[in-house]
């Protein structure tokens, strides 16, 4: 019998069963950090920002390349070379549609919906479930999503720019990004209102975990949980959060749709050599703890999972993912005994793609990569891109 999964932070139990859904990276804070530009956080992420997902499951927002130096969201925080991308994207570029409509959800796979005390016709959602760990997110007013259709530009301003990014957000900015830590949104999921659950116990039980998501009647709330055993749940956005975004002009009951449940991004990874020399001459002397090593001992899981990726002869070139089926992604995560949030599936495929390139100066892969591994979807073509010396 296997042993249980360890009892962890919701955030990383949240993230390891909701990123299995093919939606990107879930977030389990949702909302931009209160202290960026309020004209950043009406909007929330965007396509074109750079950052990092953070080990509390938030979007670190450093810049967006689709912008000037000197417009009200930087407030002149970018790199010292830093020009947009040029020339600008055309609207037809940039892909909007509504993705869920009202009282959708995700949920893991052994949670049941459940129609609350029999009745036909009932406000808010209920599940059940034995298991013995799983999330779930409701979207109650539906949600956006919104896609890059012109990727390839984005690629070749990632591979021409990526160092000096570094240089920026381990310098002045003092993040201490690692190695392919730095991401570029290129597609998102958002939303007015959101709920947010998850639940662990040390086995399966013979008794089930009942969770209620419905309307809420107390001041300053619009939804809230009810359940019972170990969980926890958490509704957004605050009535205190939406109050400050507000202009005076506005009415009380505006609304905005800048909530992001998840986020897709193209993910990169630079070869030691060269990560070597951007820390030597930039960050400081390497530190043995945070050395090249830790490129190269990558675990059994990773290197066997992804030992087909693809194998690059060109520029750009194409990789099929394994036939076999889907990667569990705890069995990745958990295996190093990591936080969930600091694992990204991309690394183990990047790695991989630049020990069989080994003149290859980046790895880019895109995150419909590894959701395709880690979903049952039939296998595909997948582009890859490798640019060499």
């Amino acid at each position: 019998m296997p042993l249980p999964l360890p009892i962890q932070r919701s955030c990383d139990i949240y993230y390891r069963h909701l990123a299995v859904k093919g939606r990107g990276s879930p977030l389990w804070l949702p909302a931009a950090n209160w202290n960026l530009p309020v004209e950043y956080r009406r909007t929330g992420i965007s396509i074109g920002d750079v950052g990092l997902v953070t080990a509390d499951g938030s979007f670190d927002f450093l810049f967006n390349i689709l912008l000037p130096p000197d417009h009200h969201v930087h407030v002149g925080r970018v790199p010292e070379t830093f020009s947009p991308l040029h020339p600008p994207l055309r609207l037809e570029d940039i892909e909007i549609q509504e993705q869920f409509t009202e009282d959708s959800y995700l949920a893991s796979a052994t949670v049941e919906k459940r129609q609350r005390d029999g009745q036909q016709h009932s406000s808010g959602l209920t599940f059940e479930t034995t298991d013995s760990e799983g999330a779930i997110l409701t979207i109650p007013n539906g949600s956006d999503s919104c896609k890059l259709l012109n990727v390839t530009r984005f690629k070749d301003y990632l591979a021409a720019n990526v160092e000096s990014w570094y240089y920026y957000a381990n310098g002045p900015r003092g993040r201490e990004a690692k190695n392919g830590d730095l991401r570029l949104v290129i597609g998102w999921d958002k939303a007015k209102a959101w709920g947010m659950a998850t639940f662990s116990r040390s086995s399966n039980a013979a008794t089930s975990i009942r969770l209620d998501f419905k309307p809420s009647e107390q001041a300053g709330r619009t939804y809230k949980w009810e359940y019972s055993g170990m969980a926890e749940g958490k509704t957004g956005p605050s009535s205190r959060e939406i109050a400050s975004l507000r202009r005076a002009s506005e009415p009380e009951d505006v609304t905005f749709t800048n909530q992001c449940l998840f986020i897709r991004t193209i993910n990169h990874l630079l070869p030691n050599g060269v990560w070597a020399r951007l820390k030597a001459t930039k960050f400081g002397a390497i530190k043995k703890e945070d050395s090249d090593e830790d490129f190269d001992e990558d675990s059994e899981e990773d290197s066997d999972e992804f030992s087909k990726a693809g194998k690059a002869k060109t520029t750009s070139s194409t990789a099929r993912p394994l036939d076999r089926g889907p990667v569990a992604l705890n069995q990745l995560a958990d295996s190093s005994l990591t936080t969930s949030l600091l694992f990204h599936p991309s690394t183990s495929i990047n790695k991989h793609l630049l020990k069989e390139n080994p003149d290859a100066r980046i790895a880019i892969t895109e995150d419909v990569i590894w959701m395709s591994v880690l979903t049952k979807m039939i296998p595909c073509l997948l582009t890859v891109t490798l640019l060499r010396e």
